[in-house]
């Protein structure tokens, strides 16, 4: 798994390649599409990081672990 500064950096490739290039209409939708898509990615990476580290912590319940690492 990438960690969320690769998808950050992906996200704002597509960005800023509309500016290199001619392109048509519907090819600047394709890049806002995957510039979006890459931005939530990185968000969702960024959040189950934040996660697993606070899951590993030995200052929280065992039920609280379970929530954070999505078990029953």
């Amino acid at each position: 798994m990438k960690t969320h500064r690769f998808y950050l950096n992906a996200s704002n490739y597509f960005l800023t390649s509309l500016y290199n290039q001619k392109l048509s209409v519907e090819e600047k939708e394709y890049h806002y599409f995957a510039s979006v898509v890459l931005s939530w990615i990185a968000l969702e990476t960024h959040i189950n990081t934040l996660s697993e580290s606070l899951s590993k912590g030995t200052r929280i319940r065992q039920h609280e672990k379970s929530f954070l690492n999505e078990h029953e």
